[in-house]
This record gives C-alpha cells, structure tokens and sequence, in this order.
C-alpha cells in the first residue's frame, strides 16, 4: 500500500445538470432526461405521499400517477430559462396535488416510461429508514432529497476512486467519512491501510471535502447554480449527522 500522504484521485467528469432543461426535455419525451429526472425525486415524492397515511402500495400508484401528470401535462410548457428552484417547484406541486382528487391520480394510466426506480419493498425500507415516525409531509420529503443527494455523492466518490485505483483504499476509509474524521478515526485507518498517522488523517480530510464538493454540486443540480450554504449544511445534518 502507498504511504501517499493524501488520496489523490482522479475527478471523473460532472453528471449532467438537473437544470430546466434537463426538466423540460422530460417533459417532452420519453428518455434519459425522464430517467434521470424520476431517479432523482422519485424517493422524496413517494416519501411525501406516504407520509400523509396512504399504505405503500397506493403511495407508489400515486406517485407514478402524480409523475404522470406533472410530466405530460405540465412541464411541456416549462421555460428551460425559468429561475425557479426544481426541487422548491416540485414540493409545491404535491401540495397542489393533496387538494386534487388523488383517485384521478391513481387511476390515470401510467405513460410510457414513466415509472418507479425502486420497487415498492424498497421504497418503503427507506422510507422508515430516512423519515422518522413523527415527520410531516414535507419533512418527509426533505430528509428523503439529503440521503439521495448524499448516496449520490458517495456513489460518485467512489467512482473517481476506481478510475483512480484506489478503489480498496477507498472501500477501508469510506465507514469514516460519515463523520468529521477524529483522531481516533485517523488512528483506525492507520492500522487498517498501513498509511501513518498524519497520512490517514489528510486522507481523511481530503475525501471529506471532496464529498462536500459533490454534494454542493448534487444540490445545485436541484436547486440552481448558487448553493444556498445552509440548504447544504441542513443535507449534510440529515443525511450524515453527528
């Protein structure tokens, strides 16, 4: 094992913007930009639904007919230029959606490509996971964005790790990232890699603010180009306290 003083690691190129553009192309077809789009909010939109007391299973039919609509019958008249956050745009839209007729909802058929990235079982194990028993509809939704935003940035992470080769050395620090690294920490990825003291620790501290780099970057995709510094500390509390 190199006794590298920090992990140096190669950036892999950004993911495509969630901008408007990316929304409005969704809107018109079915593709990639759809893909993208339901991968990104499915989880939170579900995690909102279900919060206001429907079981797992109506929460996902909802969900899709939910997406089915805002997709072909809204955002086909989307300007791409529009300086309104997404993520702020979206929540509006499932409270709107709380005073429609959620049975419309249910029993529009789902378009084509429009449908869940995770089943139902799934859904659910981090919904009970993410959102706590007592959260209300909206916190529901803005604990089940964070952990999306920080698993994508994590899932990133280890990517640029694999294309730099450090992918082992990546896989014994991760457990330690969730965290501001401690001494004690430091100590523990020593002894785990063979890195000296000082070695782990700059590791450590190099992967953390790598890791808040991509989430400020997963954030901006949703919300715009300017990261508001505490929307950005309030995903880092949620999805990595303490």
């Amino acid at each position: 094992m190199e006794d590298d003083a920090t992990l140096r690691l190669t950036r892999v190129a950004d993911h495509d913007r969630t901008r408007w553009s990316l929304v409005a192309a969704a809107g018109r077809e079915s593709g990639p930009a759809l893909t993208e789009l339901c991968a990104r909010y499915w989880c939170a939109a579900y995690a909102f639904i279900r919060r206001h007391g429907h079981p797992p299973h109506v929460a996902q039919e909802l969900t899709t007919g939910f997406f089915r609509r805002l997709l072909h019958e809204h955002l086909q008249r989307v300007d791409a230029r529009s300086c309104e956050r997404f993520r702020d745009y979206l929540l509006a839209a499932l409270r709107r959606s709380m005073e429609d007729a959620w049975r419309s909802l249910r029993h529009d058929p789902a378009a084509e490509g429009v449908r869940s990235p995770l089943p139902v079982e799934i859904l659910e194990d981090r919904f009970l996971a993410e959102c706590g028993e007592h959260a209300t509809p909206e916190q529901a939704f803005e604990r089940s964005f964070a952990h999306a935003v920080v698993a994508r940035s994590f899932s990133r992470l280890r990517a640029e790790a694999e294309q730099a080769k450090r992918l082992e050395l990546y896989a014994q620090v991760e457990p330690f990232l969730h965290a501001e690294p401690a001494e004690s920490d430091a100590s523990d990825v020593a002894a785990a890699t063979g890195l000296g003291a000082l070695a782990a620790l700059l590791t450590l501290r190099s992967l953390r603010q790598r890791l808040r780099e991509l989430v400020n970057d997963e954030i901006a995709q949703a919300i715009g180009d300017e990261v508001d510094p505490e929307i950005e500390r309030r995903t880092l509390r949620i999805a990595l306290p303490g």
